[in-house]
């Protein structure tokens, strides 16, 4: 695999998501579903691929097949890989999350899998680290402060968005339902940030 030894920043790179496959139907339990998927590259070409998945009992998988084109020939070139879906059981003890298994081989398992550089192929974050490249979120080409700030404004967004939703409950039959469980934990984060630029805000009166 050919693939420039550098860094590349995650939100500019494609990728394949297992919950949007699976949101958008593609992935169907007890379902073998054909169909075609297609997005604008972040080189605003289109890239257009044909799958079959199979999620049954025999078989967990997904196939994409698709062309790309020599920029120099304009020759078109044609790929198929396949990818093998792992069922765990959820940590909640009830029914299962589903997984995709890096095809490098190196036994990752992963949700999301990347397109990068020169590679004509998805691998997970973890395989692109074993090859010297890293993949970074924008957050981290920030500086501390500056990271601080956006941390914050970022989990008060969240935290709106969740707490207006029409069907939030916090309980249900007793137990906290998902949802709070994840609110909790973005107030516990926000505070942490806030506590951050409190710091910052203090550090820079004082100085």
């Amino acid at each position: 695999m050919a693939v420039n030894p550098k860094a590349y920043r995650i939100n500019r790179c494609n990728r394949l998501e297992l919950s949007k496959l699976i949101k958008s139907g593609c992935i169907k339990k007890g379902r073998i579903v054909s169909g075609d998927i297609s997005w604008n590259q972040q080189s605003n070409n289109e890239i257009c691929m044909a799958f079959i998945s199979r999620y049954t009992d025999t078989e967990k998988s997904i196939t994409f097949s698709y062309y790309t084109r020599e920029l120099k020939s304009g020759k078109k070139r044609k790929h198929c890989f396949k990818i093998e879906l792992i069922a765990k059981p959820s940590n909640l003890g009830k029914g299962e999350i589903l997984y995709m298994l890096c095809p490098s081989n190196n036994g990752k398992l992963c949700r999301i899998l990347y397109l990068v550089g020169n590679s004509e192929r998805w691998y997970s974050r973890q395989y692109y680290k074993e090859q010297g490249i890293r993949l970074y979120y924008p957050s981290q080409a920030l500086s501390k402060n500056d990271l601080a700030f956006n941390q914050r404004l970022k989990f008060e967004r969240e935290i709106k968005l969740v707490s207006y939703k029409k069907k939030f409950h916090s309980h249900y039959k007793g137990e906290e339902t998902k949802a709070f469980m994840q609110l909790k934990s973005k107030y516990a984060k926000l505070r942490f940030w806030e506590d951050r630029v409190s710091t910052i805000l203090t550090q820079f009166v004082d100085s």
